[in-house]
C-alpha cells in the first residue's frame, strides 16, 4: 500500500513538473483565411519567440480541444487552461508585457 502512495506521488510530482516545462510553450492557433495571422507570427518572430502553429481548419479537433473560435489565438502554455489571447491586438499586449 505504501509503495502504490510514493509512487503516486512520484507521478504527480513528474506531471507538475511536465507542466511547468510546458508552461513557457506558445501555440497560435491561425486559419487558412485568416488575414491577422500573419501580423500575429511577425509580431511573435520579431521578439524571437518560438511558437508551434496550429492551423484550426485543418485541424479542427485540437480548435475545439482548446476552445478556440477565433483566429489568431494564442496560448502561453500547452493546455486548454492556459492563458489565452485572441485577436492581433491582445497577442501584440502580451508580447509587450514579456
Amino acid at each position: 500500500v505504501k509503495e502504490d502512495t510514493v509512487r503516486e506521488k512520484i507521478t504527480a510530482a513528474a506531471a507538475c513538473q511536465e507542466a511547468a516545462a510546458d508552461s513557457d510553450k506558445l501555440i497560435l492557433f491561425t486559419s487558412s483565411t485568416c488575414p491577422n495571422c500573419s501580423s500575429a507570427k511577425n509580431f511573435l518572430n520579431d521578439a524571437g519567440l518560438k511558437y508551434d502553429v496550429i492551423v484550426a481548419d485543418q485541424e479542427p479537433e485540437m480548435a475545439k480541444k482548446f476552445g478556440v473560435r477565433t483566429a489568431p489565438t494564442l496560448f502561453a502554455g500547452s493546455t486548454p487552461e492556459s492563458a489565452r489571447f485572441s485577436g492581433v491586438s491582445e497577442i501584440r499586449k502580451y508580447i509587450d508585457s514579456l
